[in-house]
């Protein structure tokens, strides 16, 4: 069977010193095709949508949401509107190697929690197959091979900051950009140690989401899930939550909790962004007008759900209508 690493080309790493480590931060519209590089690469959200590829999932990342992709593993941006991502991108040498143990044990306990085949080749022992690319021109495709994928609601692999473990990272992120850079020397160091932080900092930041999913679904799994399966059947009718908490025994405050724990949103965000999904692919698929949409997953206000709308995608329901596409 061909080895997933020879699927795609790969990118490489564009640094300017001898530190293995380049920072970026990305404004932009354009989605980037599936791809593979050799190093690797954490991004932190910080506006608007994206729709990330990865494992053959598709993931709908927020502001606030920060991954780690390991070498040679494939994955593409979907981009809707104007986003705004923080990237690092880093050698496995670049970093001290306590760090890197911590971050690959951390990067294994998470694939194996979510399900992932053991039998894969590691992502840290796989043969490179090196097959330099420009990276413009997989900026902006439309290629449906390229951008396709299936949906993946659980978002693994996603760690969800909080908002002191955002603010931190993204200081950390807008300090070293913001640097001056011309002591290539001291620029390459502070890239290293900030670049240990960040990652020990999402580290810590896995470990606590982690421990919260396994003590949720020791005690509430069937309950949530349930849930969760109740909002999908019945996204257009009117839900109340302290209700739908009663149904199942819990305070509407301990509800919110354990919704919060197992999902990463109250429910009525987790809710708002199922509906605004749902009403893409209405208008896509369906080929509905915004406001048949919106009907059509229990929106009645169509001020509220052009908000939502672009609070969610990060663009206007008309552009997808204009486009004929999700992105």
């Amino acid at each position: 069977m061909q080895r997933e690493e020879k699927k795609y080309p790969y990118f490489d790493l564009h640094v300017r010193d001898y530190s293995g480590i380049a920072f970026e931060h990305w404004t932009d519209s354009r989605s980037v095709a599936m791809h593979m590089h050799g190093y690797y690469e954490l991004f932190l959200i910080s506006r608007g949508a994206c729709r990330h590829m990865y494992d053959e999932t598709e993931t709908l990342l927020i502001p606030g949401d920060a991954m780690l992709v390991p070498p040679h593993r494939a994955h593409g941006f979907s981009l809707s509107g104007e986003s705004s991502i923080y990237n690092c991108q880093f050698l496995p040498g670049s970093v001290a190697e306590t760090v890197m143990e911590i971050i690959q044990q951390s990067v294994r306990s998470d694939q194996i929690s979510s399900g992932q085949s053991r039998n894969r080749p590691d992502a840290y022992e796989a043969e490179e197959i090196h097959i330099p690319v420009e990276r413009e021109k997989y900026y902006g495709t439309d290629d449906p091979a390229q951008l396709s994928w299936r949906a993946n609601p659980g978002k693994r692999g996603v760690i969800h900051l909080n908002p002191r473990e955002y603010a931190f990272i993204e200081s950390l992120f807008r300090n070293l950009l913001a640097g001056d850079a011309d002591d290539q020397q001291v620029y390459a160091v502070k890239k290293q140690k900030f670049t240990e932080v960040i990652l020990l900092e999402l580290d810590q930041a896995l470990r606590r989401q982690n421990q919260i999913y396994r003590e949720y679904a020791g005690k509430n799994d069937i309950a949530i899930a349930d849930m969760l399966t109740f909002m999908e059947e019945h996204l257009a009718e009117p839900l109340e939550f302290d209700a739908l908490s009663s149904r199942y025994g819990f305070s509407p405050n301990h509800f919110r909790k354990l919704f919060r724990d197992a999902t990463g949103l109250s429910p009525v965000k987790y809710l708002n962004r199922l509906r605004i999904s749902r009403a893409c692919e209405y208008m896509q698929q369906g080929q509905m007008t915004a406001r048949e949409a919106a009907e059509r997953v229990g929106f009645a206000d169509m001020n509220y759900f052009s908000r939502t709308f672009k609070k969610v995608m990060g663009c206007s329901p008309g552009k997808i209508l204009k486009t004929g596409r999700l992105f």
